[in-house]
């Protein structure tokens, strides 16, 4: 087992890692949202560039939602660790906030929201290629 001064670096560097990840998606919801925005007031003003819009549109909301899935991923393996090493130098910081974390009502979390936002986007784009 490593020491402590060593789990301690490594866990300084899961915290930064998990910050990262936490404000990775943020960033995204706000890039996301005047993007799609422009390019869905575009096509209404301008209707020959609504094929090329949509698809544009279509392929960023797509993206976007595997990065949202990767990005949730990444912190949900990064906290795992971060409690793995407070068990191994006692301390709980990330584990309390486990064990008291708001439970979502109806099964609405932040990472359902996002990801729902991105498949409504999806849709939407679809729905405006008239593939549906």
């Amino acid at each position: 087992m490593p020491g402590r001064s060593v789990l301690l670096d490594e866990y300084r560097e899961v915290g930064n890692n998990l910050r990262f990840y936490g404000d990775m998606r943020f960033k995204q919801l706000g890039l996301i949202t005047p993007v799609e925005g422009g390019l869905i007031g575009a096509i209404s003003q301008i209707a020959e560039l609504k094929i090329p819009f949509a698809v544009i549109g279509l392929v960023l909301a797509f993206a976007f939602l595997i990065m949202e899935i990767r990005s949730t991923g990444y912190w949900k393996r990064y906290f795992k660790r971060a409690m793995e090493i407070e068990e191994q130098v006692q301390m709980a910081q990330y584990t309390r906030v486990s064990e008291y974390r708001y439970k979502p009502r109806f099964g609405f979390s932040a990472t359902r929201v996002a990801c729902g936002i991105y498949v409504l986007l999806i849709l939407l784009w679809i729905y405006v290629l008239g593939w549906f």
